[in-house]
């Protein structure tokens, strides 16, 4: 359990105005929705569109990164701490249930059908990046690296951030820009140092050279009145602009790689931040019901899409790709319209079980 430390530091979090609370934001939920039809479109496997899959993790990772850190900076300002154990189990309870699912269903589908490779050990520790980052596959669960990468970063930030706390906002702040720099330094050194041809694999599932989205996300939440200023409304269009250039990209080499996947996620940041405003005109976009919907259940799509598509692929490789198309999309919502419902929702109500407690010394002197 991590606390705020010492007396006075104490004292100085109770005059504080309590953050608010971002509550529901039909917005984000759009926002998901939006990155998550980016990966299927991008994994239909279309000429011209193949990059979209990659904006679409990219505007993930920003949108995790946000999120993860709003909730333990309103935990910490409700209830003067944070408790991990609590926070982790709330992870637990929200990734796990729908992933073992896929894990066990398809890891079933590969023992009856030794055309389709599924190793399940991997994803299940949550290692995936790592094993395709060194060139390695693995089959129907290869998409699994991004949640990996998510998941290894709610493991050590939560405690790297209450540690910088506790010197202040500030550092903070320089903790997630150095985050930001050392990301994309390490993927420029890399690129510049390998003189047997540049290990683009490597720099493109990496967890240090990929963190700068989830580092990005960060500095919404710790500094929202800078973002509030920098993303400013006339920057939206030039933000969805830089996202629909880099799903189009057909380069893989460093133009892809070191320019149009760090301004994707600079341009993921522009977004969410203006989605945050929900009176202006792209949260109201945003909130359009369909995409609202989609990004919902945008998790369990995420988690059933790519597996669906090669295993269906094998049997409908001779149809047009448009009909392809249609059935691989419909399957994949489908089935992820079940998976929330069966799934997810229960474990979704038995997390607020773990909901942080807020001490009553707290309540009692607010």
């Amino acid at each position: 359990m991590a606390h705020f430390p010492h007396a006075a530091a104490r004292e100085a979090h109770l005059s504080q105005p309590r953050l608010a609370p971002l509550g529901y934001r039909p917005a984000l939920d759009g926002f998901r929705g939006l990155a998550v039809a980016s990966v299927l479109i991008g994994h239909l496997g279309a000429a011209g569109v193949a990059r979209a899959a990659t904006t679409g993790v990219t505007l993930f990772f920003v949108l995790s990164g946000f999120l993860i850190t709003q909730l333990l900076l309103e935990e910490g300002s409700r209830c003067g701490r944070v408790d991990l154990r609590r926070f982790y189990a709330r992870r637990a309870l929200r990734l796990m249930p729908a992933l073992v699912a896929v894990l066990v269903v398809f890891g079933i589908w590969s023992v009856v059908d030794h055309r389709i490779s599924a190793p399940i050990v991997v994803p299940a520790l949550y290692l995936s990046n790592f094993v395709v980052a060194s060139g390695r596959g693995l089959g129907v669960f290869g998409h699994l690296w991004s949640l990996a990468m998510e998941e290894q970063f709610y493991l050590f930030w939560p405690i790297v951030l209450m540690l910088s706390l506790r010197r202040s906002r500030r550092t903070a702040v320089a903790v997630a820009v150095g985050g930001v720099v050392v990301s994309m330094l390490i993927a420029v050194v890399l690129a510049a140092t390998d003189h047997h041809g540049v290990n683009w694999t490597r720099i493109r599932f990496g967890p240090d050279t990929r963190a700068h989205g989830l580092f990005l996300g960060c500095l919404i939440a710790l500094a929202p009145s800078v973002m509030q200023h920098v993303a400013v409304r006339r920057l939206v269009l030039p933000a969805a602009a830089v996202c629909l250039i880099a799903s189009l990209q057909t380069d893989g080499s460093w133009l892809q790689h070191l320019f149009w996947r760090p301004m994707v996620a600079v341009a993921g940041v522009v977004l969410v931040v203006a989605l945050l405003d929900e009176a202006g005109r792209p949260a109201r976009l945003a909130a359009w019901p369909p995409l609202v919907a989609l990004g919902r259940i945008s998790y369990g799509v995420y988690l059933w899409h790519f597996p669906i598509y090669m295993v269906l692929g094998r049997h409908v490789s001779s149809w047009p790709f448009a009909q392809r198309s249609a059935l691989f999309v419909s399957v994949s919502i489908g089935t992820a319209v079940v998976s929330y419902v069966a799934i997810e929702r229960p474990f979704l109500q038995l997390k607020q079980r773990f909901r942080a407690a807020e001490p009553v010394l707290l309540t009692a002197e607010r």
